[in-house]
């Protein structure tokens, strides 16, 4: 009537212990405080939970497939039911990155995560779980696609479903063993049904005493329930058996039903409550566990024994009262006596060898925890034969094994993890783990693909360095023709010159004696413009001498960049890198060819050619001559047959000038090319020795070990992009995510 009434009042067990959210891990576990710090630092929420869903198609992903997928995503998205249970999806085929990622590398299958926002025991996660699982078997009936479910939620669903199956399946079993017992016991019927009636009574008490106080705040699990069941079972049957079998020897000797029941009470109502006070107490221990599998079943069970021994010492003996009055429960023959009187003999006259020979036995199963190997893996422990585990199994065909549900390593320090020390120290850290054994692969902000990055190896900066070098070998190699310009220009600047001088001297020389003649024919002549004449022609050497003053500059800078140039051209000498890179040996061998260019003398060749220019003074010497023209007109009456071939020599000086003058703008013209392209030369060559200047600065100290991070890595796209997964925004923390085996 008790436990009829404790049902009417209170919800079933099983239904109390669905709405407690059990934790699997205490919360000062070090995984549970870590994974706050990491929600802390990476700015994420806490809680939630994911389960996959893999799409597999063995004959190969097609468009067709993809758009089941997209209407399963769709559907999810949709749905009422998961949008109240605020069921998160998100189309990864949109998202390159994420594509990459979740799609198989044999084009087979792609996963599908979906978000739940509590904890994956948590009663609405279970049940928003079942109803997205109904409907991904719903979108991919009748298609080639294969829906299968995996992940933590969907571990825990099986889990619970198995329990609630093993539940039952435990009763079951421990009853027949039960009766299996009691019948080669007592060989009686009713005798077998009194200690079942009196077990069946106190299971259903105790489930509605744990179930007012489990509503009450009293932690309990399904884990419990079947431990609790068992043991009632066990302590419910050997309380019966004590009793009955005390009861039975006193009716033996001679006593009524109602005495032996008195007096079998009475000698051994106090060994069940010792034996009941004893489990109880061991059982209550475990509330000081730290994990709430354990802590929540010792109370429970505590409470049930408890209930088993008010049960034992006030409804078995009214049952065996009942039974016994009417004769139902009478003794039988006993089997077994002599085969115990027989033992008790023989270990009381040879207690030495029993002793001896229990030891041995007992040793022996002892011995066997030396070949225990504990197991973390909880897959382990479920069957093959049920969802999440197919799920598993068809994930880990078409992906690298716990791809999806990798360990993560995470790093926090009081400095900035973006710096290249500090990256090199994470580097140095994912490499130790990746060595471990079982390790398939470490992903992190160093390694985003599981082995390191390109651009932080010396061999690809060292190529980099090569390929600005290169650039500057090429670009020097195709002006070519400009320096053959220059060349060529300089040539015809020299012949122009030479012919000016002499024209320019003959002139004179036919000048110097007819200065009275010149005075004479001066109308004739046109003396002002003979003057503009070789004023021009002063203009013109003073053009030769500014042509002289840029070809001095550009010389100049050529000498200092190939000074310059000659330490870097030693450090790529002995640099091992630079001799295994083709690119950057033929950079080098550019660079020596500069440096030659100084060592030889050319550039110091056209050094001089241009102080050659500049010492031309601008029509000094034809202003002096004038003035000697001037002084001398008196003597000139005998050269008087030179004024006509004074104007041939004039009209040729003039060609000459022209001839100086193209030959100006052509010189020009390459001097300007020689000087573009040497500032090019030495901006790369600048730009490339301090890279490699940082190079031997930052990957120099045995903690760097050949590590180093260009800063301009740090600014490029794909850089940015990991740092926000693996890498928290104030820079202080770091994660990477690794694979087993």
């Amino acid at each position: 009537m008790f436990a009829g009434a404790l049902a009417l009042i209170f919800p079933p067990l099983p239904v109390q212990a669905a709405k407690q959210e059990q934790k699997p891990l205490p919360d000062d576990a070090p995984t549970v405080l870590v994974g706050q710090e990491m929600q802390k630092a990476f700015h994420e929420t806490g809680g939630g939970s994911q389960a996959l869903i893999i799409l597999i198609d063995e004959h190969g992903l097609t468009p067709t497939d993809e758009g089941v997928y997209r209407k399963l995503v769709d559907r999810l998205q949709q749905d009422e039911q998961d949008k109240q249970a605020k069921v998160g999806v998100q189309d990864v085929l949109k998202v390159p990155e994420m594509r990459e990622l979740l799609a198989s590398k044999d084009g087979k299958a792609i996963n599908l995560p979906v978000s739940f926002p509590e904890v994956p025991m948590a009663p609405a996660t279970l049940a928003a779980f079942h109803h997205v699982k109904q409907i991904a078997e719903q979108v991919t009936a009748g298609t080639t696609l294969t829906a299968y479910l995996s992940g933590p939620v969907a571990t825990i669903a099986d889990m619970t479903a198995m329990t609630e199956e093993d539940a039952h399946f435990i009763e079951i079993t421990t009853v027949i063993c039960v009766l299996v017992i009691l019948f080669i016991i007592y060989r009686n019927v009713v005798t077998m049904l009194v200690p079942l009636a009196n077990i069946g009574a106190s299971i259903g008490t105790t489930q509605g005493v744990l179930s007012g106080l489990v509503g009450a705040g009293l932690p309990f699990n399904l884990e419990s329930m079947i431990l609790m069941s068992a043991v009632m079972l066990g302590a419910g049957t050997d309380y019966a058996v004590f009793l009955i079998s005390r009861y039975h020897d006193y009716v033996r000797h001679g006593q009524t039903s109602d005495e032996a029941v008195k007096n079998a009470l009475m000698s051994i109502g106090k060994v069940i409550t010792a034996s009941a006070a004893t489990v109880a107490v061991t059982f209550l221990a475990m509330v000081f566990t730290k994990l709430q599998v354990f802590s929540a079943v010792g109370p429970a069970i505590s409470i049930s024994i408890g209930v088993a021994l008010l049960s034992a010492v006030t409804l078995m003996p009214a049952l065996l009262v009942l039974a016994g009055r009417r004769g139902w429960i009478k003794p039988r023959r006993e089997l077994t006596t002599r085969t115990w009187r027989v033992i008790g003999t023989r270990v009381v006259r040879r207690p030495r060898i029993h002793l001896v020979g229990s030891l041995v036995v007992l040793i022996a199963l002892a011995s066997c925890t030396s070949v225990m190997r504990f197991n973390y893996d909880d897959l382990k422990t479920m069957p093959a034969s049920v969802d999440s585990s197919k799920g598993y199994d068809a994930m880990n065909r078409h992906f690298p094994m716990n791809a999806m549900t990798p360990m993560i390593l995470f790093v926090r320090s009081s400095h900035d993890l973006r710096t290249p020390t500090a990256l090199a120290d994470l580097e140095q850290v994912a490499n130790r783990v990746s060595q471990l054994p079982d390790i398939t692969m470490v992903r992190g902000l160093t390694r985003p693909n599981g082995e390191r990055l390109e651009q932080m190896k010396l061999s690809w900066q060292a190529g980099e360095v090569g390929g600005k070098l290169d650039e500057v070998s090429g670009q020097i190699a195709n002006h070519g023709d400009d320096l053959d310009k220059l060349v060529n220009g300089s040539n015809q600047l020299a012949d122009a010159l030479a012919q000016l001088r002499d024209q320019v001297s003959s002139a004179v020389a036919s000048l110097s004696g007819t200065v009275g003649a010149l005075t004479a024919m001066e109308q004739l002549l046109g003396g002002d413009k003979t003057i503009a004449a070789l004023d021009q022609g002063a203009g013109y050497t003073g053009q030769m001498k500014s042509l002289g003053d840029n070809l001095g500059a550009s010389t100049a800078h050529a000498q200092n960049t190939a000074q310059w140039a000659g330490p870097m051209l030693a450090a790529l000498n002995d640099s091992p890198e630079c001799n295994a890179d083709p690119g950057c040996v033929q950079s080098r061998a550019g660079l020596a060819a500069l440096v030659a260019a100084d060592n030889d003398g050319t550039l110091n060749s056209l050094k001089i050619m241009s102080r050659n220019l500049q010492s031309a003074q601008k029509a000094a010497t034809i202003g002096q001559t004038l003035d000697t023209v001037q002084q001398t007109l008196t003597q000139a009456s005998s050269a008087m047959k030179t004024i006509k071939g004074l104007q041939t020599t004039m009209a040729q000086a003039q060609q000459g000038s022209t001839a100086l003058a193209d030959g100006s703008r052509a010189i020009a013209g390459g001097v300007k090319a020689l000087v573009d392209q040497t500032r090019r030369l030495g901006s790369g060559l600048n730009e490339a020795s301090q890279f490699l200047l940082n190079m031997k600065q930052d990957a120099a100290t045995p903690s760097m070990a050949g590590f180093n991070l260009p800063p301009q890595i740090t600014t490029r796209e794909e850089f940015k992009k990991g740092a926000q997964i693996f890498l928290s925004p104030d820079g202080h923390a770091a994660r990477y995510f690794i694979q087993s085996g």
